[in-house]
């Protein structure tokens, strides 16, 4: 949170908004590269969370709405996806063929739509934050 102060109270223009444009997109797209091949889901959080505060810090430069609108349903989407894999004590991908029965079906139905949801695939909520983002930018 400490970042997205900073950047609220400069009155970034011209060569220095730029450098952090840039700075954003180079750590989003090291989160898109560093998240492939992930099985880990702790690592994979953490690639996401580097591309989510590259849009989160755009954002907060344009807009304190936007900026409290994004964050709000990031961190639900989070909570959820954190709480469903806490509960069933999943802390990879090899974690879900160890569980058995009819809670194997329901565990990887619910990880797989807070994941989609969280990639921003349509037509998910995650998706929606990505249009928001892009009409706000």
């Amino acid at each position: 949170m400490v970042p997205l102060w900073v950047f609220s109270n400069l009155r970034l223009r011209g060569y220095l908004l730029r450098g952090v444009e840039f700075r954003v997109i180079i750590t989003a797209l090291l989160g898109c590269l560093g998240g492939l091949g992930v099985l880990h889901f702790r690592v994979l959080f953490a690639f996401s969370s580097l591309i989510h505060t590259g849009f989160i810090v755009v954002l907060r430069m344009v807009s304190l709405f936007g900026f409290l609108a994004y964050l709000t349903v990031y961190f639900f989407l989070n909570l959820g996806l954190v709480l469903c894999m806490w509960v069933s004590r999943v802390y990879s991908a090899l974690d879900v063929l160890k569980v058995r029965g009819v809670r194997v079906e329901i565990l990887v139905l619910r990880v797989s739509l807070y994941a989609l949801s969280l990639a921003g695939l349509p037509p998910f909520s995650g998706c929606f934050l990505k249009i928001y983002f892009l009409r706000l930018c």
